[in-house]
């Protein structure tokens, strides 16, 4: 058990004095580490193996826990209710795990390296050879969390490991995965878990469609897991009014170690547990080397106003890039979606958002943002139909919002709603040798009903 213990105290005095990192006790536990911004809490809990036990916006957390397991620590016997819950991060391949207790349930060192950024780190585990450490950095002014899992080979010999990432969210809404059109299994996915056998080619289930290209996930299924071989790293979960979505690399080169050759795989233990499992790619390490994996998390809360009965969707929680247009970058400092008009000069970039509202007519609003260096063009797409586009009018004043609206739009349950942003110049500022451009800016599309809905089926 002497590879157990950590000595923490170490730590605790330059955490004090971080104005951003603190040292509380929350759910059970003293000493868990808590990271913040002025919208964004993260905790995470390096007593039992460095699980993040909140990440939430506006007090709202997406993180499952087991109040049974509140204070729980390994004492030689499964936790309560079997599951550890949380957000946890393991090694893979599934069926060539390495001893659990030391990495699942041990106690993991930890060392605050800034303001923002906590990095913990496992014990030795000298009977499989491996070490594993982990960085959490949450950005300064949003939800956004860079999580990288580092795996070091601490043996003599050669050793083939994984990333294998285990979150569980609150249950009761809805998963989003985009269909791989090149995907090795008939369907884009593959169904298996309650008595071993897979389904590569599975019957459609009232909680398990696809729908324009992505596969929705409303509720348990007649198996438990569902796997994927995703060709963009995306996932996105929405549940009440959050919008969970993680990023993260795949590679159609990459070889992957689990039983079906995916890199993503959704759990589910009846009515009670999502786990969303992005796996990276099954590496050879060397000894004394290491390998590392990085997911990016973020986390957005979306506002209804009963009033109106609308639902505004900000600009930060569409999913971007979108094959055939430029790349989208976020603009932090204004909340808005933008395009590298230097880099992209005459290409639009894009972005989409999947409707998960019941199907009927609504009004459309996009607000982009003025910008004195030119008049941005929009267009604003429902799967392939134009519903309409916009050019900014010209402003003596940067950023001022503007609002275009559509009404009596039809929409359908999995319709994708896309923007399109086209920077522009009006010629009147010098820039190098030419004139500068605006960045197609905008901040949010509003969604109106007359008829105001629960957001997801089966709520």
């Amino acid at each position: 058990m002497k590879q157990f213990i950590f000595f923490l105290s170490l730590f605790i005095m330059p955490s004090l004095m971080l104005a951003d990192v603190s040292i509380e006790s929350a759910y059970g536990y003293q000493n868990c580490i808590k990271i913040s911004n002025k919208t964004t809490v993260v905790i995470i809990n390096p007593t039992v193996g460095a699980r993040v036990l909140e990440y939430s916006i506006n007090g709202q957390n997406i993180i499952q826990v087991d109040s049974a397991q509140f204070g729980w620590t390994y004492q030689g016997t499964p936790p309560p209710n079997q599951h550890l819950s949380g957000g946890r991060l393991d090694i893979g391949p599934s069926k060539f795990r390495a001893n659990s207790r030391l990495h699942w349930f041990a106690r993991w060192n930890y060392e605050i390296k800034d303001d923002f950024t906590v990095k913990l780190t496992s014990p030795e585990d000298t009977i499989h050879g491996v070490q594993l450490s982990r960085i959490f950095q949450l950005d300064k002014r949003s939800s956004q969390l860079i999580i990288t899992q580092k795996i070091k080979n601490i043996s003599s010999e050669k050793a083939r490991w994984a990333h294998w990432s285990r979150t569980f969210v609150k249950s009761g809404g809805t998963a989003i995965m985009p269909i791989n059109p090149n995907s090795k299994y008939p369907k884009g996915f593959a169904i298996y878990g309650t008595n071993k056998q897979v389904f590569f080619n599975p019957k459609e289930e009232e909680n398990v469609k696809i729908i324009n290209g992505n596969l929705h996930v409303t509720g348990p299924f007649s198996q438990k897991k569902i796997d994927m071989d995703l060709s963009m790293g995306r996932v996105e979960y929405q549940v009440d009014d959050l919008m969970f979505r993680k990023r993260f690399d795949v590679n159609p080169d990459w070889v992957y170690g689990d039983i079906t050759g995916a890199n993503f795989s959704l759990w589910y233990n009846g009515m009670d547990m999502v786990e969303i499992e992005p796996i990276g790619p099954w590496e050879w390490v060397d000894p004394q080397r290491e390998i590392s994996y990085k997911e990016e998390w973020t986390l957005v809360q979306l506002p209804a106003t009963a009033k109106n009965k609308s639902k505004t969707i900000p600009a930060e929680a569409f999913s971007y890039p979108v094959e055939g247009y430029a790349p989208a970058y976020y603009d932090k400092g204004r909340q808005a979606l933008a395009v590298n008009s230097i880099k992209y000069p005459d290409t639009p970039a894009a972005a989409k958002w999947i409707f998960t509202q019941s199907t009927g007519k609504y009004d459309l609003s996009l607000t982009t943002l003025l910008e004195t260096d030119g008049e941005s063009e929009y267009e604003l797409w429902v799967n392939n139909r134009l519903i309409g586009k916009v050019k900014n009018k010209e402003s003596k004043t940067d950023y001022q919002p503007y609002e275009t609206r559509w009404e009596d739009i039809e929409l359908e349950y999995g319709d994708n709603i896309r923007v399109t942003f086209l920077a522009n110049t009006n010629g009147k500022i010098p820039e190098g040798e030419g004139a500068a451009l605006s960045r197609g800016r905008w901040t949010q599309v509003t969604i109106t009903s007359y008829k105001w809905s629960t957001l997801f089926k089966g709520h």
